[in-house]
């Protein structure tokens, strides 16, 4: 394979590759679907989420997922089943990332209302003092 057309997926992991407007075409219909893929309970959903993200990829957008092998310089196109892997993978990789987003968010509401609670019991407390320190 020669070239390469604007819908078609990179498998790699430079800046070139996030770049090209297929992987991003393939980022956004791996957001799209991850939180369906997640919540799919059966191996069967899971397997029709990553088929029809194959599919839009193939049919709807014409698109291919290729990689560069080193020794020729060449693109290839990926077999199937690889591809099944990487689209797998990349659904379930983004629960990782969620519940480190949602810890981060976690600790740090937890956090700023520990100021707060520190605050008011630091407030409350040298009210207590003022009212119990006679008035000149």
């Amino acid at each position: 394979m020669d070239d390469i057309s604007p819908n078609h997926i990179i498998c790699d992991k430079d800046q070139r590759a996030k770049r090209h407007p297929g992987n991003q075409l393939y980022q956004s219909l791996i957001r799209e679907q991850r939180p369906a893929y997640h919540a799919a309970h059966s191996r069967k959903a899971k397997q029709r989420l990553t088929q029809s993200i194959f599919h839009a990829i193939y049919h709807t957008f014409g698109g291919r997922f290729v990689k560069k092998i080193k020794t020729d310089k060449e693109w290839h196109v990926l077999a199937a089943g690889d591809i099944h892997q990487k689209v797998s993978h990349a659904l379930r990789s983004g629960k990782e990332q969620l519940c480190c987003q949602r810890q981060r968010h976690c600790r740090r509401y937890a956090r700023q209302r520990q100021a707060v609670v520190r605050q008011e019991e630091e407030e409350e407390e040298e009210q207590a003092q003022s009212t119990l320190l006679p008035r000149l």
